[in-house]
């Protein structure tokens, strides 16, 4: 249905269209559907004069369980409709004084594509003209109600497929809406409570470490304190307590045994920002892998490439260099794929992806 919302622009000459769409039959192959459409930009002139919820097509209103033609006058036009087991089936529309009993027989016919034989004809009011009743067709002739029949068979409809696009929604079930906003109150003031009263205690301990750290700065600046490497057990001391840490270095193994998110900046722009197994796993999308095959051939070199997860293969004087998505072709996976092909391998080595090789993929030497 979604599908049909998109097309609807294509299908319907309408600037704001609104609509009704209904399975008529469905199979493996395909689906019928039948589609009512019209312009709703009146919606909002209209529930001013009178707020409504629905928008009920006319023909969508009709149901019965066997196959049915009803036949009505209304405002001077004659119209017939067919339906049936909750679908429908056809509609046909004259003035009613050039209406025929041939019109109806037509009509019947221009079902039989459907292969639905109508059994009975309700009538509402009267025909000029009369239409037999046989064994397998009955006519049952309903008092004019003096406005279209459709308005009678509502109570029937299930309202909640035809609620007119645009209206808000209240939720079912409010009680349980009111509770979850109760509990995100109570839950709110609780986390400020606790905020507040470790406040104090959290204030002491970084007035602590900033100390720590000011004399650590001290000393090693007066050659009289450690080197500056012991700074990185002042840092995971930090990042063990759970404190927030900007750390701005060079030192890229050690930035990988500390931090838990980075950033790398090249020429004054953020090249990639996240948590490393994160930056990993997106470097990773093309990771290489060196194969050396004693049988190699041209046919199973295109035989890799035609492998799921493989992004490319070249062959190299003495190797094959492999370019794999990682996240649909892990390395062991990629082992087992080649020795199912036939390969016979000697050689099968992947690109090591340290701190240092992501930081060269991403700047190209040319990071600040």
């Amino acid at each position: 249905m979604q599908a049909v919302s998109l097309e609807l622009g294509e299908l319907f000459p309408f600037s704001r269209p609104d609509y009704f769409c209904r399975v008529f039959r469905s199979s493996s192959a395909y689906m019928e559907l039948d589609i009512w459409a019209w312009e709703s930009e009146s919606y909002d002139a209209l529930r001013k004069i009178l707020p409504f919820h629905y928008a009920v097509p006319e023909d969508a209103a009709f149901s019965s369980a066997a196959p049915e033609l009803m036949v009505w006058t209304y405002g001077g036009i004659t119209h017939l409709l067919a339906a049936e087991n909750g679908r429908f089936l056809g509609a046909a529309s004259q003035p009613a004084d050039a209406v025929t009993e041939g019109d109806v027989g037509r009509f019947l016919k221009s079902l039989d594509p459907y292969g639905v034989e109508i059994q009975k004809i309700r009538i509402y009011g009267e025909l000029p003209f009369s239409l037999k009743q046989t064994p397998d067709l009955t006519v049952a002739n309903e008092t004019d109600r003096g406005y279209p029949p459709c308005i009678a068979a509502l109570p029937s409809v299930s309202s909640r497929e035809f609620r007119a696009r645009g209206e808000v929604q209240l939720p079912s079930y409010q009680g349980l809406l009111l509770r979850i906003v109760i509990y995100c109150i109570l839950g709110y003031g609780l986390f400020l409570y606790l905020t507040v009263r470790n406040f104090d205690q959290s204030t002491q301990e970084l007035r602590k470490i900033s100390r720590q750290m000011d004399r650590q700065i001290l000393m090693t600046d007066s050659g009289k304190g450690n080197s500056p490497e012991d700074f990185s057990e002042v840092l995971k001391e930090l990042k063990r307590m759970g404190k927030t840490i900007l750390v701005s270095s060079h030192i890229l193994h050690e930035l990988a045994q500390i931090c838990t998110r980075i950033g790398i900046v090249e020429a004054g722009r953020l090249v990639a920002e996240g948590a490393l197994e994160q930056i990993y796993r997106e470097l990773g999308l093309k990771r290489i892998v060196h194969v050396q095959i004693s049988n190699v051939s041209d046919d199973l070199v295109a035989r890799v490439g035609a492998l799921q997860g493989v992004a490319s293969v070249e062959r190299q004087l003495d190797r094959l260099c492999i370019r794999i998505h990682q996240e649909t072709l892990g390395v062991e996976d990629l082992l087992d794929a080649l020795r199912g092909l036939g390969a016979r391998i000697f050689m099968f080595q992947p690109e090591v992806m340290d701190m240092e090789t992501v930081f060269m993929k991403l700047t190209e030497g040319k990071a600040t």
